[in-house]
């Protein structure tokens, strides 16, 4: 169907300008068709000579786009959006019935309710978080950062940390783990999950409870000293170090490497009161499991949109509103000491076999794990604009 096609009634044709793309976008393909995630069941592959849905899947993305065609009465065209997109210049989606001035949905009534937060499309000129120059952070962290936030408010609420003396949180570099070390040292430093007024993040919490302690590679050691969110780092091969102080902690398993979860286990033994996977920055790790979030049975798996579930019936929106907004606030006035952002153009689309291929190099890194954590990625189907793929854009208040 050209963009000129006639769409069906109630339905948005939008033209994704471009999207974030991390080792969290690899894990959505990993996961694609797990019984439990089914990533690739959010937007089919297109039915061509060579691709269909049976044999092929559309990555999920965070990303922004154009409304160009509308056949919604309360949807127009030229309206400026945010959702959870597919890898494409252009995606048909239908329109639910429930459409207000913050958002609309997208009906996927094969997916569990609890996906409902990934059918939502935000609406920017509604949305209080959108700042038209700020585009790219929002891509990059809006994701990543609600994860975090709500995570730590599953650990704080559920008071999954109490009684042990600190909490691990493995692959301390990855972008997830270290919003989550962010969000566990504002609610330690001023008892909720944001930033007074005119207060610059400084670093940790010196002796504050509980301590944070990350995990990482000894590539990605001094950066994850560096952002200053974690009382200790240690490296991997250090762990036995930790075990070996008789503590009780808290483990956040961000790699998804199960050969590292069983060090940890075996070294700690009964001093890890809980472990919690929160995602697979490592996926290339845990390809043999036949489903990651059976990997470990000693993991607990923490999904977002479960929790964001229970949440719903003990807290208004409006209160679940402000709480989202401050944590936000906050990582908007902190992100640009952790990531320089790169734009990333289609730019040779037609003859990518010939080595003109952009966005598969990035792509092919991130799988690779090539991406350094202080890049942040943007990426367009789109031909090269206005910015080129060695343009760094430092990230500004």
């Amino acid at each position: 169907m050209g963009v000129g096609g006639i769409i069906p009634p109630n339905h948005v044709l939008l033209k994704v300008d471009r999207f974030g793309f991390s080792a969290n976008n690899v894990t959505y393909g990993l996961l694609g068709e797990d019984p439990h995630f089914r990533y690739f069941e959010f937007h089919n592959a297109p039915n061509t000579n060579t691709t269909s849905s049976k044999t092929h899947g559309v990555i999920p993305v965070w990303g922004y786009a154009t409304v160009v065609q509308s056949t919604h009465p309360r949807i127009s065209v030229g309206e400026r959006v945010f959702g959870y997109l597919g890898m494409s210049r252009y995606l048909l989606l239908p329109v639910d019935h429930d459409v207000n001035k913050y958002n609309f949905y997208v009906p996927r009534p094969h997916l569990p309710e609890d996906r409902r937060p990934y059918n939502q499309i935000t609406r920017c000129a509604a949305d209080p978080l959108y700042d038209p120059m700020r585009e790219d952070e929002l891509m990059i962290y809006r994701p990543l950062f609600w994860t975090s936030f709500w995570c730590e408010d599953w650990l704080h609420t559920t008071k999954v940390a109490k009684d042990t003396d600190g909490i691990i949180i493995s692959s301390a570099s990855a972008k997830t783990a270290y919003c989550l070390a962010f969000v566990l040292n504002l609610r330690r430093l001023y008892g909720k999950v944001a930033l007074p007024a005119g207060a610059d993040w400084t670093g940790t919490g010196g002796t504050a409870q509980p301590r944070i302690v990350g995990v990482t590679s000894k590539r990605n050691l001094e950066f994850t000293k560096s952002l200053r969110l974690y009382d200790e780092v240690f490296t991997y091969d250090q762990i036995n170090e930790l075990a070996k102080r008789g503590s009780r902690w808290v483990y956040v398993d961000v790699a998804g490497n199960k050969e590292f979860n069983n060090k940890v286990f075996k070294s700690f033994g009964s001093h890890i009161a809980k472990g919690v996977s929160l995602g697979m920055s490592h996926p290339s790790s845990s390809k043999e499991n036949e489903s990651f979030a059976n990997s470990n049975s000693r993991l607990e798996m923490f999904f977002m949109p479960e929790w964001l579930a229970v949440r719903r019936t003990n807290t208004s929106v409006k209160e679940i509103t402000q709480l989202q907004f401050a944590g936000w606030d906050a990582l908007m006035r902190t992100c640009h000491q952790w990531i320089q952002i790169e734009r990333v153009w289609w730019s040779g689309a037609a003859i990518w076999q010939d080595n003109v291929k952009e966005v598969i190099e990035a792509y092919e890194e991130c799988v690779n794990g090539e991406i350094g954590p202080d890049r942040g990625l943007i990426l367009s189907m789109w031909e090269k604009g206005q910015f080129d793929k060695t343009s760094q854009v430092k990230a500004k208040l």
